[in-house]
This record gives structure tokens, sequence and C-alpha cells, in this order.
């Protein structure tokens, strides 16, 4: 899971949904990336304070339900660092996981499927585009307010991880790198330029 510690992230939704299913235990360990804390069983305090609060949550779940030995937190500290981590994991047929609330446009999953981790997030916003379309599934979408469907989408990825591997490359493949939104747009405007219509009567509206 790599996002910004914020309530909306939903990082408490996640870590209560692992501590309570031993079957996710079983099958993975959880990873979480922050940023500048090198070992947040140490110290976190540098963060800032709303971020403590959630960090504080975090720890007291993770403590309560014995997890210590299965939950770890990692510093990424920029998008190149990033990068490498995703592919770093992939070796280890990882996948990613965004439990947010809600998410405007759903950057992040594009970022780790086209590194070849296939996603399992929120149902909520943009990534309901970018996991579906015409009936095809790309990776699963979860409700990120029901810790059961959070658990069930982890592990219909973690047990369907090659297909939704190639799924989730191909889908950033054909609709979301520089070449293919080109594509799009260059199709739009061929359209727009071959439409029989006289420019010189169009009205324009004075809003």
């Amino acid at each position: 899971s790599a996002s910004r510690l914020d309530p909306k992230k939903n990082h408490l939704g996640l870590i209560k949904t692992y501590a309570k299913d031993k079957k996710l235990q079983e099958k993975a360990n959880l990873v979480i990336s922050l940023r500048g804390v090198e070992n947040a069983y140490k110290d976190y305090s540098n963060l800032k304070e709303d971020e403590i609060e959630i960090m504080n949550q975090i720890m007291d779940i993770i403590k309560t339900s014995g997890i210590e030995n299965k939950v770890c937190f990692i510093s990424i500290n920029s998008q190149t660092e990033l990068a490498a981590f995703y592919r770093y994991m992939v070796q280890y047929k990882s996948i990613f996981t965004l439990t947010a609330l809600y998410e405007p446009f759903g950057l992040a999953p594009i970022e780790a499927m086209s590194t070849g981790l296939p996603a399992a997030v929120t149902k909520y916003g943009g990534p309901a585009d970018v996991l579906y379309e015409s009936g095809q599934k790309y990776g699963v979408l979860i409700d990120a307010f029901d810790e059961v469907d959070i658990a069930k989408g982890l592990i219909e990825v973690i047990d369907n991880h090659d297909i939704y591997q190639k799924l989730g490359i191909e889908r950033v493949n054909a609709k979301y790198t520089w070449h293919s939104t080109a594509k799009i747009y260059a199709n739009a405007i061929n359209k727009q330029i071959h439409k029989k219509l006289d420019y010189r009567t169009i009205q324009i509206s004075n809003d």
C-alpha cells in the first residue's frame, strides 16, 4: 500500500481488515510505504501531527493483534524510489492495494499496474473507470467501507495474480501511456475535422 497518511486514504480500514483475517495473513504480509520514516516501529515522531495520530492507531491495532512480524513499513521518498520499489516487489508476486474512501482519478493503481503489480483498489472514484470498462475487469474493485469486501478483493487478486497482472499491464498499455493517450486525442480531433459542419453558421452562446 503506497499513499500519503490521510484519513481519506483509509489505512485504518486496511490494517483492521488484515488484522482480523487469518486467511489473508497466511497468504501475504502487508507492506505500507511511509515518507521519511526509516523504522516506524522505533520512531515516527518526525511526521505531522495528524499523521502521527493515524500511525498511533495503526500501531495499536498491530500490537493488539500480535502481527508485528507480518506488517512492514518502508521509507519511500521519491517517485523514482517508488517505481523501483514496485519493480522489486513484482519479483515476490506482490499486489498493490489502495483502500481510499474516495480517489479522484486513480493514478496510483495505473503506476503500480504498469510495473506488473496487479491491483485491488477502491471502487469509489476514478479507479472504477481504470479497472473496469465494458464488462471487462482489469483488477478488483473493493468497497473501502466494508472490511469483508476488502479482504475478499485482496484474496481474489492474490489467488489470481498472473491473470490480473497480465490484464493490468494490457490496460495501461492500451489506455494510459503517452502514446495511447496521443492516439485517443488524435482520433477525437480527426472525427471533428471530418464532420460536415458549416462553421460560419455555428451559434456561440453569450454565456
